[in-house]
């Protein structure tokens, strides 16, 4: 007989109403105890102190064998763990050559690349705003159950400018247990609900996958990107009358999944060719992380990118030509002239 999982309600301090919508929109109505607890990267030991258990896996935790690689434990929080790991990587690579030791880093390089790394992500989150909301706990001695761990989540307003001294000053909040949902939270409490709910396509489906627990697209695109957004193409794109959100910029790092080679779906430039020779890669059940230090993989967008990205908008149907209605403003849009006849 298969094991019955207790499913109830997250809750959060009733002084902070946005953050329990954002718990809605990650896990739903409601959580299912088995999922997040894998996504607590925390299991619970043998000692337990008043009925409360202690934990002995960590959440942003580097690998003992390679100690610039982050470690997963369980299934489903990769969607977080692998864009940390290529915004880790980007520093890397920035800062360092193929030559140098960069595999090598003790505790504090990893908490230093951390920091680095989870700034990128808010702050390309969280464009045009000047306050940040961490999201955080006090007691370090919680129990590995959910309700009572969101009924303790508190929210602390942080300026953007001394943002990187923050973290750094609070490192062990993400490498604690539940350092990898605290982030997740505060990347999400800061971008805010509205911006949130603009970019989310389907607000009925939670970011968290009720049954198994993976990350949905939208959550890996506002990780590596910072939207929310579902789609993987260049800009938005109109299909039978409807508006769908696509990536507006090319990425930091970027992002490539078998299901195009499967023909389910078509991954644009911005992810395909990124400012950093770093991708997140998607197979069906699980993502990783390509990259290397060679910069010729990538480029800036040229005049002639920037054209046949444009002609697209104009080319819904991907037929390679547009009707001379569609002509005037193509020329507009890539600034070149175009008199009326």
């Amino acid at each position: 007989m298969a094991e019955m999982m207790e499913v109830t309600e997250p809750q959060t301090s009733p002084y902070d109403k946005e953050l329990e919508e954002i718990l809605k929109l990650t896990w739903g109505q409601q959580v299912r105890q088995d999922i997040f607890q894998r996504w607590t990267q925390g299991k619970p030991s043998h000692l337990c102190v008043n009925g409360i258990s202690k934990f002995s896996l960590p959440g942003f935790c580097f690998s003992d064998d390679e100690p610039t690689a982050l470690v997963q434990f369980d299934g489903g929080p990769c969607a977080v763990l692998a864009p940390m790991q290529a915004y880790i990587i980007k520093h890397i690579v920035n800062n360092k050559s193929i030559d140098d030791d960069w595999k090598k880093a003790e505790v504090e390089e990893q908490n230093h690349l951390l920091c680095k790394a989870a700034c990128d992500i808010l702050c390309q989150a969280t464009a045009g705003c000047d306050i940040l909301k961490f999201v955080h706990i006090d007691d370090k001695v919680v129990c590995l159950e959910h309700s009572q761990f969101h009924s303790m989540l508190k929210v602390e307003q942080v300026n953007k400018d001394s943002m990187e001294t923050f973290i750094n000053n609070h490192i062990s909040f993400m490498r604690d247990t539940f350092g990898i949902l605290l982030f997740l939270y505060t990347v999400m409490r800061s971008k805010g609900l509205v911006k949130l709910k603009e970019e989310i396509c389907d607000l009925g489906v939670s970011l968290i996958d009720k049954e198994f627990g993976y990350g949905s697209q939208s959550l890996i695109n506002m990780m590596i990107t910072g939207q929310a957004v579902c789609n993987v193409f260049n800009n938005d794109q109109v299909v039978a009358g409807y508006k769908l959100q696509g990536i507006e910029k090319q990425s930091e790092v970027g992002f490539m999944t078998l299901l195009e080679h499967l023909r389910y779906c078509q991954v644009g430039s911005y992810l395909k060719n990124p400012c950093n020779p770093i991708w997140v890669l998607g197979s069906e059940t699980h993502l990783t992380v390509l990259f290397s230090f060679d910069q010729n993989l990538v480029h800036k967008e040229t005049q002639v990118d920037v054209a046949r990205r444009t002609f697209k908008l104009f080319d819904q149907g991907g037929n390679n030509f547009i009707s001379t209605q569609s002509l005037k403003p193509l020329l507009e849009k890539l600034d070149l002239v175009s008199d009326d006849e």
